[in-house]
């Protein structure tokens, strides 16, 4: 009797040891109440949506604004007011300003001009300054879905720093106009500045306006809005002026 129950239990561990489980690696399934395990996911798709993928989004940079010849560009100087200036951008690609120079800043961002600046204004700091660059005007070019901008055209010749014309998106006056460009230079006759305007019907008008009365502190007469195709000629002073 007992050797007959020993060849029992010697009989059952055989069977077990034959049942052992394959590993995953292996090929082939195993089947358990009629269900097929695979190690492959029955949905990769769905799977996929788990990830956050490459590749997911277009991958492309955003787009920043560009600064362009003829934009008007406002740069302030935190630690020193007096700093803060409105300029055009040059034909060349070019402003200048105190401290900074001439500096190149077509196709460049605003926000890189301003790391720019503030590594050139540091040499006249013991600190870092805090730069902040402005678009004040376009240059008129289309932007955005191609819709061009409003522009006014004016033109400025004679003792300026700035000559040609120029292209503003807003409204501004004969001061605004010669302060954007950095004013009259030391040889102008500043009192005698020309604002000439041609009429529909072809005739001329000139407005004569005064920048010494600024200097001076004395009121400030034909300060008039420039309109498009205005011109203001500021003519060198002579010998004994």
């Amino acid at each position: 009797m007992r050797i007959a129950f020993s060849l029992l239990l010697v009989a059952l561990a055989g069977t077990a040891a034959a049942q052992t489980a394959r590993p995953l690696s292996e090929s082939g399934t195993g089947d358990i109440d009629g269900s097929i395990i695979s190690a492959t996911p029955s949905d990769p798709e769905a799977a996929a949506e788990e990830v956050d993928l490459p590749g997911d989004d277009d991958g492309g940079e955003p787009d920043f604004y560009r600064i362009r010849v003829g934009d008007t560009l406002t740069i302030s100087v935190l630690e020193d007011p007096n700093l803060t200036r409105t300029v055009l951008v040059r034909p060349d690609g070019r402003i200048s300003l105190p401290i900074a120079g001439s500096v190149l800043v077509q196709g460049v961002t605003p926000e890189d001009l301003q790391v720019i600046l503030e590594e050139r204004y540091s040499r006249g700091f013991q600190i870092t300054p805090t730069v902040t660059v402005s678009i004040r005007g376009l240059s008129g070019a289309p932007i955005g879905d191609g819709e061009a901008i409003e522009q006014t055209r004016f033109f400025l010749l004679g003792s300026v720093p700035t000559r040609g014309p120029i292209q503003i998106v807003e409204d501004l006056t004969v001061l605004e106009a010669l302060m954007l460009v950095g004013g009259p230079t030391d040889f102008a006759a500043k009192d005698r500045i020309q604002v000439r305007r041609i009429d529909e019907d072809g005739t001329e008008q000139i407005f004569l306006f005064d920048w010494e009365a600024l200097e001076e502190g004395r009121p400030i007469e034909n300060n008039i809005d420039i309109q498009d195709g205005d011109i203001i000629y500021v003519p060198e002073r002579g010998l004994f002026d």
